[in-house]
């Protein structure tokens, strides 16, 4: 019985790393330029870069990462049905993993809010990676090709 269990956490671990390791990898091989970025999202109405901006400054408190997250919630809000209706958006598996890592990050960043900042914060940071991920992915095809 005890085998099982260690089998199963040793496992449990190991997917999660995996889960992780491969949605950092989505973020990081992007290739969007960040003015597209910026122009894209300023269209839209999305506040992620300034969060993004914000976030780099190293003590906030309780009340301004709360501000953030809401205004990174609401920016997830507005991509989401972007995402669903576009043609050319992202493959569902990518598009799957990255909104079950921004639910799971949301989460992360209830649960260390108040005791561990700097994780909270940086729970923030990578929710406005995936959103700019998302952002792109919805980009006008004009902006896509500038991209390139």
């Amino acid at each position: 019985m005890m085998a099982v269990l260690l089998i199963l956490t040793f496992s449990g671990a190991l997917f999660i790393y995996w889960f992780r390791y491969c949605c950092i990898l989505i973020l990081q091989t992007r290739s969007a330029q960040a003015a597209t970025d910026l122009q894209h999202a300023t269209s839209l109405g999305l506040r992620f870069p300034g969060v993004r901006t914000a976030l780099d400054q190293p003590a906030l408190g309780t009340s301004a990462l709360d501000e953030l997250n809401s205004r990174l919630i609401r920016d997830f809000d507005i991509l989401d049905p972007l995402l669903a209706a576009s043609p050319a958006g992202v493959d569902p598996m990518m598009r799957w993993m990255l909104v079950l890592d921004y639910w799971l990050l949301r989460v992360c960043y209830r649960a260390t809010r108040r005791f561990a900042r700097k994780r909270a914060q940086a729970a923030l940071v990578e929710i406005s990676l995936i959103l700019g991920f998302f952002a792109s992915a919805v980009a006008p095809p004009a902006l896509r090709r500038a991209e390139i």
